[in-house]
């Protein structure tokens, strides 16, 4: 029973601190939504056939007003930190920063996406090179266990029910055709692009334990020189902080963070067992002669392009199966 008033303790803990209204800051969460499959169709043999999936991530301010999503298909990329980073990246340069001090990010703990050492490379490689000189601080917020609804689910609910009253969707426009009476819709390769934001291991190092924590802050200050030092402190509470708990510098010895990133080419492939898959499915929704149809050439020449190498395809199975951090348990009394 204790341990069960702790874990709730800990729980509200997170949203109270998420509805806090901070002066000089600007608060807003991310979050990625459950893949939507192309085509979208209503026979019950599309739940068991592979098909191509559209990938939602949406930023949005805690009142859920004002949703921005980033859209991507499995062809173009996968759904792992480089995608999530990017696409946050994007976001964060399109803020209105003016007399902005402090910027706090609330989102799940999937280790895959969220909550691991790439997208802290990310923020911080974003406040080295680019913020305005009045913004000071990132705050990085996970919840615990089982307590993850965030203002971004609710923009999902309110997609997902007006989804639902379309049983067939061929296209992807048609997707964002109703994304777009929600919110900002930003494609990938047209609004925004991804970088190697995995490259920026070579100048700062890995977090060590990140699972363990629940408050990632990212300091930017001056040194004696005038020069900007960033600095990362982790917490393993929400208020509470231990002695141990002290701005690290994270850049290693006589590297620097680069100013620019290098962008990664859009080509992704799809395995020749889901190429099968998906042209059973297509015959069995549309017939036989469903390529001669022109609002399915986009499936054709899908299907049409050739094979992935040996060694990309080891590649795409890792970053689909990159695990999630997100169900580890909480340990300690402290909030």
């Amino acid at each position: 029973m204790i341990e069960r008033r702790i874990h709730r303790k800990r729980a509200d803990a997170f949203y109270k601190l998420a509805k806090e209204d901070s002066p000089n800051s600007i608060t807003f969460c991310f979050d990625m939504q459950q893949l939507q499959p192309l085509p979208r169709t209503p026979i019950s043999d599309a739940f068991y056939s592979h098909q191509v999936s559209l990938y939602i991530f949406c930023c949005v301010d805690m009142n859920s007003r004002h949703p921005t999503f980033y859209t991507w298909t499995e062809i173009q990329a996968g759904r792992g930190s480089v995608q999530i980073g990017s696409a946050l990246l994007n976001y964060l340069d399109s803020l209105e920063l003016e007399d902005t001090e402090v910027l706090r990010l609330f989102c799940d703990g999937c280790g895959g996406q969220n909550k691991n050492s790439h997208i802290v490379h990310a923020l911080y490689f974003w406040l080295k090179n680019r913020p305005p000189g009045t913004l000071k601080e990132i705050q990085l917020t996970f919840p615990v266990r089982g307590h993850s609804f965030l203002p971004a689910d609710r923009v999902f609910g309110r997609v997902e029910k007006s989804l639902s009253k379309n049983t067939t969707i061929l296209s992807k426009d048609e997707y964002l055709e109703k994304y777009s009476e929600f919110g900002t819709v930003k494609e990938l390769g047209i609004e925004w692009n991804l970088y190697d934001i995995k490259n920026l291991q070579d100048c700062l190092k890995k977090i060590v334990g990140i699972s363990d924590y629940k408050r990632i802050l990212i300091k930017k200050s001056r040194n004696k020189i005038g020069q900007d030092i960033v600095k990362v402190q982790c917490h393993q509470n929400f208020r509470m902080e231990i002695l141990n708990e002290v701005p690290q510098q994270i850049l290693k010895k006589r590297k620097e963070v680069p100013i620019v990133l290098e962008e990664i080419p859009l080509r992704r492939s799809l395995p020749e067992k889901k190429k099968k898959s998906l042209a059973h499915l297509m015959a069995q929704q549309f017939g036989t002669t469903w390529e001669n149809n022109e609002n399915l050439a986009w499936y054709k020449n899908i299907l049409r392009e050739a094979p992935l190498e040996a060694g990309a395809v080891e590649v795409q199975e890792q970053n689909e199966n990159e695990l999630c951090d997100c169900l580890e348990d909480d340990q300690g009394i402290h909030i």
